[in-house]
């Protein structure tokens, strides 16, 4: 991509976390450090993590990124984890409980913050309230 366009590359994973409960790895078996060497050496601008787990499940991937890189790190989580209900799923999350752990998801590293499934217009707006007013 870098050959054939000056806009930025960005690189997302998603992660689920290991029996340990401690470390974190894709589908495949790779883990947040491998991703991590991969895709700088692939020359990715920015790094992200996204879909398969709620804001406050992020902030362990997102603490492993950070150890690992100085690149941005994107974050788009889930709105909570999903559930079934009457065979449909559901991200049952409110904005306002997922901005509760935003400081968190801030602190750990994350530069730049969005939203995966079950996320709505509601929780991008307090998304974008909480961050703008921490001055970032």
């Amino acid at each position: 991509a870098r050959a054939t366009t000056q806009l930025p590359v960005v690189a997302s994973m998603t992660f689920q976390q290991d029996a340990d409960g401690k470390n974190y790895h894709t589908i495949m078996g790779v883990d947040v450090r491998t991703m991590v060497k991969r895709l700088c050496d692939a020359g990715a601008d920015i790094l992200g993590t996204n879909c398969g787990q709620g804001i406050e499940q992020m902030i362990g991937v997102v603490r492993q990124m950070r150890a690992a890189t100085d690149l941005p790190i994107l974050v788009e989580p889930n709105a909570g984890l999903p559930r079934l209900s009457q065979g449909r799923t559901v991200y049952a999350q409110t904005p306002e409980e997922m901005v509760r752990s935003l400081d968190a998801l801030l602190d750990a590293g994350a530069n730049i913050v969005g939203g995966c499934c079950g996320t709505t217009p509601a929780h991008i707006r307090l998304i974008a309230e909480r961050v703008r007013a921490r001055g970032r």
